[in-house]
């Protein structure tokens, strides 16, 4: 429900790129302690469609790029004469530029229709339609654009993914199949903190410092963890 109610005012009015990322920041922040995973969590693995367990969860950055981007698509195909005319000012802050952005999915698009139908997975060829750039108009290629964005963002967290040698070793799984997670099954799940403090020999001293590093609490859990662990080996 947050979603929502966030997105309406995030279209209508000039919020800049930046205040954006940092109401997600915010929202990663508390949803981290919802789930009860480690605060270095990287928000790859909360908002990547591509990763090997993917969370229901939505990006408000993502959505907020989609939706000025499908504003400006709207008013440039618009029916109304006046509108077509009115120059557009939509003001999204120096770090990103909508209309740039809508550029480059109208670029990537005619490419893709000059290059024609690849296949990247074990499906065979044919097996799945394809929509050209040339051959579809409204709301069709309003949302291949929108498509195009979200990809490209999709595209930005595999790259941020690849250079974290801990959080992205996912990218090297390729025989690992895909799952994807609903809220019943988070729900269900217990969090890696309980788990430990239940069974105190289920994480090991090192894991526990990459995964709270800079948490005292944890650190000192950890300790508690190798004084128990020594106190039954004696």
């Amino acid at each position: 429900m947050l979603i929502p109610k966030l997105l309406w005012p995030l279209l209508v009015y000039d919020i800049c790129c930046s205040a954006v990322e940092l109401i997600e920041s915010k929202i990663n922040k508390f949803t981290r302690k919802l789930l009860g995973v480690p605060s270095g969590l990287s928000d790859v693995a909360m908002h990547c469609r591509k990763a090997k367990l993917k969370l229901p969860m939505k990006s408000i950055l993502e959505e907020y790029k989609c939706g000025k981007a499908r504003l400006v698509t709207m008013l440039e195909e618009s029916d109304e004469q006046v509108i077509k005319t009115v120059k557009q000012s939509i003001k999204t802050g120096r770090k990103w530029k909508v209309a740039e952005a809508i550029d480059e999915a109208k670029e990537c698009l005619r490419l893709k229709e000059v290059i024609g139908q690849t296949q990247t997975d074990r499906k065979r060829l044919g097996s799945s339609s394809v929509k050209w750039w040339s051959k579809t108009a409204g709301k069709e290629k309003r949302d291949m654009i929108i498509d195009e964005v979200r990809q490209r963002e999709d595209f930005r967290r595999i790259q941020k993914a690849v250079q974290q040698p801990q959080l992205g070793q996912w990218t090297n799984w390729d025989s690992a199949i895909q799952r994807s997670l609903t809220w019943k099954d988070i729900w269900q799940i217990r969090p890696l903190e309980s788990a430990s403090l239940s069974d105190p020999c289920m994480i090991s001293f090192s894991q526990m410092q990459i995964w709270y590093a800079g948490e005292r609490r944890m650190i000192l859990h950890a300790r508690y963890v190798m004084a128990y662990k020594l106190q039954n080996m004696s």
